[in-house]
């Protein structure tokens, strides 16, 4: 028979309170990527970080649904790409999760740690709306109400995919800046 300790240990574990250690090269990113190439401008000064001090926060994972032998990413991308490029395993938590509550996992530590540029949260609520995912979950993922949630999307429609590519996470640019840019190519669109 199982012992009370042993009961208690396993029940934390099966619910995610455990920290254990996994090999980068087993994990996967998030199914919905939230963040733009270029975006990270601090990722050398977190891999010296680490280096020196070690992985101080854990990740969060979940086991992959369609590989039993890998985990998906629910938040700490940048963590487990400077552990990967250190050669050194990941801190992780792992939690049974749905999809819906990866993604409001993945928002919500996005928004708590460091924010997404406004067209970055575009391009994920629009890349969740394509998922099917309800109005409600994305703007649970996002920490927005529905007036904020409906100018994110409307811009991440709007503006070309390969425009947004071009210009890339623009970190300083806020919300009024891309509303403008939306607008003036809906004025040049009905004027052609």
């Amino acid at each position: 028979a199982q012992s009370d300790a042993a009961k208690v240990l396993a029940d934390r574990f099966a619910n995610g309170e455990a920290v254990v250690e996994i090999d980068p090269s087993a994990i996967d990113a998030s199914f919905v990527p939230d963040r733009m190439p270029g975006s990270d401008e601090d990722h050398a000064a977190l891999v010296t970080s680490i280096a020196d001090t070690g992985q101080l926060v854990p990740v969060l994972l979940r086991p992959h649904p369609q590989d039993p032998t890998r985990f998906q990413t629910a938040y700490g991308h940048r963590r487990i790409r400077a552990l990967s490029e250190l050669r050194k395993p990941v801190r992780a938590i792992i939690r049974k999760m749905t999809d819906e509550e990866l993604v409001i996992a993945q928002g919500k530590e996005n928004g708590e740690r460091r924010d997404l540029s406004f067209i970055e949260r575009s391009n994920y609520a629009v890349a969740l709306e394509a998922r099917d995912f309800k109005r409600e979950v994305i703007g649970a993922a996002l920490s927005v109400d529905k007036t904020e949630l409906s100018r994110l999307i409307s811009v991440g429609r709007s503006i070309p995919k390969r425009l947004i590519d071009a210009i890339g996470p623009a970190p300083k640019t806020g919300r009024r800046r891309w509303m403008e840019l939306e607008e003036l190519l809906k004025s040049r669109a009905d004027s052609e």
